[in-house]
């Protein structure tokens, strides 16, 4: 279960890359849509390399929450900053020792991904 759960959360974080990515283009929000995404790129690699050790995915996870967190803390776009902070909350929670919490915040996170993008401006 743990596996399937690490298989459903690195997919997830390369389309936010790809669709925060297409989404930058306000001047504005630039900066800190290119940090979300760096974020995520980084937690897709360390995911993947984390695969078979849920110690190490879960502290990838809950590395990737605090910094999306506190992009959203440093923003002055109060819509970017709601989205990047429930995000952030989200991926802190994740446990993939815990098949069935794991399951309810990966559908938090897709909704967010949404709401991140559109902030982002795609």
């Amino acid at each position: 279960m743990r596996h399937a759960l690490i298989r459903r959360l690195a997919p997830l974080a390369a389309v936010a890359v790809i669709t925060l990515t297409a989404g930058c283009s306000v001047a504005d929000k630039v900066a800190t849509c290119t940090a979300a995404t760096q974020a995520l790129t980084e937690f897709t690699s360390k995911a993947g390399g984390a695969a078979t050790d849920p110690a190490a995915f879960n502290k990838a996870a809950t590395d990737l929450g605090t910094k999306l967190e506190d992009l959203g803390a440093k923003t002055s776009d109060s819509a970017l900053k709601e989205v990047l902070t429930d995000v952030g909350a989200s991926w802190k929670k994740i446990n993939i020792s815990d098949p069935a919490g794991a399951a309810a915040e990966i559908t938090k996170i897709q909704e967010s991904s949404q709401k991140l993008a559109t902030a982002c401006g795609s």
